[in-house]
């Protein structure tokens, strides 16, 4: 039969709002309400070929973005729980089930990062212990910083440079930059690097256990991107 139009234009048909090339097979379609509130009404396609959750948001009828969470299986089916949970099942005849990682993705990443940072689990240890004191004020979600600035973006950031409403003149003045030298002269002794800053101090006296948790800012202010937290049942 004769083709009309030009091949992959779509002149005879509405052309698509997205598509991968190459394909990643998507192989269902969900959307996402009550999972997570920064999910919520994004559209969730599982996939065969690429083995991943394409996170779609679309806004006044618009892709303005794709993100892909790597699952490493082929996804036969999506949907969504009435608990909120995300559930997949797989060609390997598998039932997963997604739900989000305590502490929020930030944490989630950190802690993944620690524990399989080289060094001690001793200091392992330490590290996310003081990460989680950090998390009594501090978030380390990107657009949370309420209560205290989020550390998510800090390293290679200027200092006082986020959204947080109530830094002090000293720290909101200075026009340096969060280098590994500078975070961790702060942890130890904030007073000292920044006189007037309202940060208290944190006790932090182990030289790795600081080296630890300055890598791991390091890390986080890229794209944080670990294996899924996944249950199987």
């Amino acid at each position: 039969m004769p083709v009309k139009g030009e091949i992959g234009r779509h002149a005879e048909f509405h052309r698509p709002k997205w598509a991968w090339l190459p394909s990643i097979a998507a192989s269902g379609l969900t959307v996402s309400n009550g999972f997570h509130a920064s999910w919520d009404g994004d559209l969730l396609a599982s996939s065969l070929r690429g083995q991943v959750i394409a996170r779609i948001r679309i806004v006044d009828d618009e892709v303005i973005f794709v993100e892909h969470l790597n699952v490493g299986k082929r996804i036969r089916y999506i949907l969504q729980h009435p608990d909120g949970a995300i559930v997949l099942w797989t060609d390997d005849y598998k039932v997963l089930f997604l739900v989000p990682a305590e502490g929020g993705m930030g944490f989630k990443y950190v802690e993944y990062n620690l524990s399989n940072a080289d060094i001690p689990s001793s200091i392992q240890q330490k590290s996310i212990s003081a990460i989680q004191n950090c998390m009594e004020c501090h978030s380390l979600d990107e657009h949370d910083s309420v209560r205290a600035p989020s550390l998510a973006k800090v390293f290679g950031a200027k200092l006082g440079s986020t959204d947080y409403q109530h830094y002090s003149d000293s720290l909101r003045n200075d026009e340096r930059i969060w280098t590994r030298e500078l975070l961790s002269d702060f942890l130890v002794a904030p007073e000292t690097v920044i006189p007037g800053t309202t940060m208290p101090s944190s006790n932090l006296n182990d030289p790795l256990v600081v080296d630890a948790i300055v890598s791991a800012l390091d890390g986080l202010k890229n794209d944080v991107s670990i294996p899924p937290a996944e249950r199987e049942r």
